[in-house]
């Protein structure tokens, strides 16, 4: 008995094995299906008796059999077109106005059960669909994209096998007018071609056929239907940026620092008076970038001369003119430098070139400024960064002539 049991198994097994060798040999399986041209065929054997003898089998024939040899009855596995795009950027690309090459990222993976091409192109979306979180706010020139298949170059699929993905950036040109917040978001859409060509595949119409390969369209639509509508051989999938800039509002106020009449109580903008320049530079709460400073320069009107000594102006009339009560202790230090998150409240002087970031030269004088310089690299600083949110001011005088 037990003999008969494993002999049985053995049996089993081989039967197996060759119906997996067979199913091999005849294109195997994938995700998706039966690999398209694949040959299905098979005849079935018909057992009978007649007055209780036994008679010989009959096997099938697509054109009738009358004995056991029979042939088979084939048909071939049609060409079912699917595939999907989708990105792999979890949330918006983060870009600057003018900024090029800036990178989103897509899979192309093919879903159907033959190896097929595909035509890329990219798209603008709609104003207001959202996309990665947001709606759409802008859009940018798609002439100024560049696409990449695997980093090879290729700016189409040539050939993408059943079940493979492959993927493929798009390199934009973001507008230079963007706006801090905008965001703006691309469809890539892939058309099928037969695989090694840029020919697009084309479906069958009316009734199949058995012995040759039908093409079906089953790939579904896309959000945007005028672009990718159901069962049409595209497939497509969006991304997106979001425009993050530093807003800059730079202010500059004037008031009187005193005069030589009433010196710093209720003083006047008379001949000899000092004037109090404050230029404030913002980047404004709501920016979502730094900005690097980098030069800034203010060339005074020929009515007036620059205080190398940022003087008080404080008490009698007779002080207006004093260099005492400098507020960096010593003179030549012309300019106040004001940013606090950096804990930064310096003098810059006036004499020895710009080597702290100012340089006074020319008559009228014109005031250069080096933010490298004035704001050096330091701590989570880069030299000249203002942080989103941050403000810098500058304090300077003038003497009226």
């Amino acid at each position: 008995m037990k003999t008969r049991k494993n002999a049985a198994k053995m049996r089993g097994g081989l039967l197996l094995a060759l119906a997996a060798g067979a199913y091999a040999l005849a294109g195997g399986a994938h995700a998706a299906g039966t690999t398209a041209g694949t040959t299905i065929s098979n005849k079935a054997t018909l057992n009978y008796s007649v007055g209780a003898v036994g008679q010989p089998a009959i096997a099938s024939s697509p054109t009738g059999s009358l004995d056991g040899t029979g042939a088979n009855t084939d048909f071939v596995v049609d060409n079912k077109i699917s595939h999907t795009v989708t990105t792999t950027n979890g949330t918006a690309v983060s870009a600057i106005p003018a900024q090029t090459s800036v990178v989103l990222n897509f899979n192309v993976t093919n879903t159907g059960n033959f190896a097929q091409g595909y035509l890329l192109s990219v798209a603008n979306v709609a104003t207001g669909d959202t996309v990665l979180g947001g709606a759409d706010s802008n859009d940018l020139t798609t002439g100024t994209c560049v696409i990449d298949v695997n980093a090879t170059g290729a700016t189409n699929i040539s050939t993408l096998a059943v079940d493979a993905t492959v993927p493929v950036t798009v390199a934009c040109t973001i507008p230079g007018a963007a706006a801090n917040n905008d965001r703006i978001a691309l469809t890539l859409v892939a058309r099928a071609t037969d695989s090694g060509t840029t020919t697009p595949v084309v479906a069958t119409v009316g009734a199949g056929t058995l012995a040759g390969v039908d093409v079906v369209f089953a790939d579904t639509a896309g959000p945007d239907t005028v672009i990718d509508a159901d069962r049409d051989g595209r497939a497509s999938g969006r991304s997106a940026y979001l425009v993050q800039t530093a807003a800059l509002l730079v202010t500059k106020v004037v008031a009187v620092r005193c005069d030589p009449l009433n010196g710093a109580v209720s003083p006047k903008s008379i001949p000899g008076a000092y004037m109090r320049y404050t230029v404030t530079i913002a980047n404004g709460g709501t920016a979502g970038a730094s900005a690097l400073l980098t030069t800034m320069a203010d060339t005074l009107n020929a009515n007036v001369d620059f205080d190398p000594n940022l003087i008080q102006g404080t008490g009698a009339a007779s002080t207006c003119d004093a260099t005492a009560g400098v507020p960096s202790g010593a003179a030549n230090s012309g300019v106040q430098v004001i940013q606090t998150n950096r804990g930064v409240n310096a003098f810059l002087t006036n004499t020895g070139g710009d080597a702290d970031g100012l340089a006074v030269a020319g008559s009228p004088a014109t005031l250069s400024f080096n933010f490298a310089q004035a704001l050096p690299a330091g701590g989570a600083y880069q030299a000249g960064e203002l942080k989103a949110g941050e403000t810098l001011t500058l304090v300077y005088q003038v003497k009226i002539k």
